[in-house]
């Protein structure tokens, strides 16, 4: 009895594994964090990588919805240290996006590892300032955001790959890259 058990419990995962190959599946849920090379800062220069973190859902084959989070900071020098009369001035903002995604998927490759997709989204970006010198106030300009850009995932096992995203705006950085976790 525990032999036929054993049997139909490894027949079942081996079986989930297989139907799992396809890279872009009907109700799955795909986890991605990463990291961005971004040569936008949209305040002065971006200072360190942007980071990020998307969750989608599969609503059909071709079509994924999801939310994104986005967290990044950049420096604004105004006025460079001139010793002895000031001191380097300016500000030090912090980028907190969050973006409802809208992801198209296409088969480009006819790979059940690969999957190429088209986003969509649009958000809102959370600005925080604080200053550094002899500027006394603070500037935050929290704003609508929309980005659209394209992507690619390899899926080197059925549940864990890697991708990297190209595009513009909200949730995408210029170009990004990380892992993948489906389930």
């Amino acid at each position: 009895m525990k032999k036929v058990v054993s049997l139909l419990i490894m027949s079942a995962l081996l079986a989930c594994s297989a139907y799992t190959q396809s890279a872009s599946e009907e109700k799955k849920f795909v986890l991605q964090g990463g990291i961005g090379f971004s040569a936008l800062g949209l305040f002065g220069t971006t200072q360190g990588l942007p980071l990020s973190l998307s969750f989608d859902y599969a609503i059909s084959r071709e079509i994924s919805v999801g939310i994104y989070f986005g967290r990044h900071s950049s420096r604004d020098v105004l006025l460079e240290a001139f010793p002895p009369f000031w001191e380097e001035t300016g500000f030090e903002y912090g980028y907190t996006s969050i973006a409802a995604r809208a992801v198209y998927h296409v088969d480009f490759f006819g790979s059940k590892k690969i999957d190429t997709y088209g986003v969509l989204s649009a958000g809102y970006c959370i600005v925080s300032a604080s200053t550094f010198g002899l500027v006394t106030t603070e500037e935050k300009t929290s704003f609508l955001t929309y980005g659209a850009g394209g992507g690619i995932r390899y899926f080197f096992t059925p549940n864990i790959g890697l991708f990297g995203e190209a595009g513009y705006g909200a949730g995408i950085d210029l170009l990004g890259m990380g892992i993948s976790f489906k389930f």
